[in-house]
């Protein structure tokens, strides 16, 4: 049964995708009410909640373990970076017009496949890169 959680509901709205990331002990859980929530997986402990400024909710996310970075894709087109080490997103660019309905890393890279529902698109994302400078539409 697990421990007893602090807390009767976490999200208003449905759930729409749970990742385990067992290098850090954290859970990250997408919903319908447009948050990426991050708790302890050992504790239980809820530790932040992020709201998605682009106003939908979070379709899909990757971890990416080099830099402890969850990438975020989202129902208005844009791919969202949250960083561990500042409990935030750190960057957010759109890649389209229409929703993306997923996203995933190919292992041992920073190659990401994003999936639109006409079309699959390939990104390199750079994380060396100060994304408050960063060419080409991001902002951070």
């Amino acid at each position: 049964k697990g421990l007893p959680l602090a807390f009767r509901r976490v999200h208003e709205r449905a759930i729409t995708a749970i990742r385990f990331i067992p290098e850090i002990h954290r859970v990250a859980v997408l919903s319908y009410d447009n948050t990426l929530t991050i708790f302890n997986s050992y504790t239980g402990i809820l530790e932040r909640t992020v709201k998605n400024a682009n106003g939908c909710h979070f379709t899909g996310l990757s971890y990416e373990d080099t830099y402890n970075q969850v990438i975020l894709v989202d129902a208005n087109g844009f791919l969202s970076i949250y960083a561990f080490d500042r409990a935030d997103i750190i960057c957010t660019k759109r890649l389209g017009q229409e929703p993306i309905l997923g996203i995933t890393r190919r292992e041992g890279t920073s190659q990401y496949a994003i999936l639109f529902t006409d079309r699959v698109e390939y990104w390199n994302i750079d994380h060396d890169i100060d994304y408050a400078v960063v060419p080409g539409g991001h902002e951070g």
